[in-house]
């Protein structure tokens, strides 16, 4: 099955916009509109094409890009939350122990994190092949 082009464009909008703005306030409803489409459709179209809720995306793309300050950054590990879009460090804190199984301290003690698990940005090509399959449910975060 090929993939609906315009819906490709406007989740990989919607990827750009978190990559541009991703420590500011941003939510699944602005990914919504620079897609062009209503959230709840939004929703179901961007978990089929990257495997993630939208605010699920959003909050592995803001902890992971935050994992590589947290373990080679000299900035405290609240400055680095609120860089990242977090308005409380607790959220920061339960978001990266959801996504690494370790806290930002254990993390930096240890000066690593589980690279391999962390969320990178999704690519035009991954959307394109998720989007050649029928439509599934949004995943939650773990």
């Amino acid at each position: 099955m090929v993939p609906d082009l315009r819906a490709v464009d406007s989740v990989m909008r919607a990827i750009d916009l978190v990559e541009a703005r991703m420590g500011e306030d941003l939510g699944a409803e602005d990914m919504a509109c620079a897609a062009c489409y209503s959230p709840f459709y939004f929703s179901r179209l961007f978990a089929q094409a990257t495997g993630h809720a939208p605010y699920d995306y959003l909050m592995r793309r803001r902890v992971a890009a935050a994992a590589e300050d947290v373990v080679h950054g000299g900035e405290s590990l609240t400055r680095i939350a609120l860089d990242r879009g977090f308005e409380v460090p607790d959220t920061f804190t339960r978001a990266f122990r959801r996504c690494f199984g370790m806290t930002p301290s254990e993390a930096r003690s240890a000066r690593a994190y589980p690279r391999s698990i962390a969320r990178t940005k999704v690519s035009r090509r991954y959307v394109e092949e998720l989007l050649s399959e029928p439509i599934a449910p949004p995943r939650k975060m773990d």
